[in-house]
């Protein structure tokens, strides 16, 4: 039995791309954003390695973005299938394929915004960033 697509890896950053195989990243790893008013938009990234055995077929994504809403309501809900495109990298009979999600992000106030992503349907990592109101506003 081969090993089963994994997410080696993910991030939040305030800009990302993929070159390569590799990833480029501006602002990694952040864990608040701060507005002087609301409602605003707030571009982000999420970006990603994925790791599969190469005999598997390419892992299908989703990446759903949720606001501090009540009831939890999915702002973004995005689906991507990661293919073995030219930049995907082989090594030791796998594929590590790395991913970009870039969308501007509606922030209608303060609170915890969160990434959630799947995997072939089954959920794998939690991102979030907590957004403050700037001082002195």
């Amino acid at each position: 039995m081969y090993m089963k697509a994994e997410l080696d890896y993910a991030f939040l950053a305030e800009y990302a791309k993929t070159e390569r195989g590799t990833i480029t990243a501006v602002g990694a790893s952040f864990t608040e954003a701060k507005s002087s008013s609301f409602p605003s938009v707030l571009d982000v990234s999420v970006a990603g390695r994925i790791r599969r055995h190469e005999s598997l077929d390419a892992p299908e994504v989703r990446i759903t973005v949720i606001g501090p809403e009540e009831g939890e309501i999915p702002q973004i809900e995005f689906d991507f299938k990661v293919e073995d495109e030219v930049n995907a990298v082989h090594y030791d009979e796998k594929v590590a394929s790395v991913f970009v999600f870039r969308a501007p992000i509606l922030i209608e106030k303060p609170g915890l915004y969160k990434f959630e992503i799947e995997l072939n349907g089954e959920f794998v990592r939690r991102l979030a960033f907590e957004v403050h109101q700037r001082d002195g506003q």
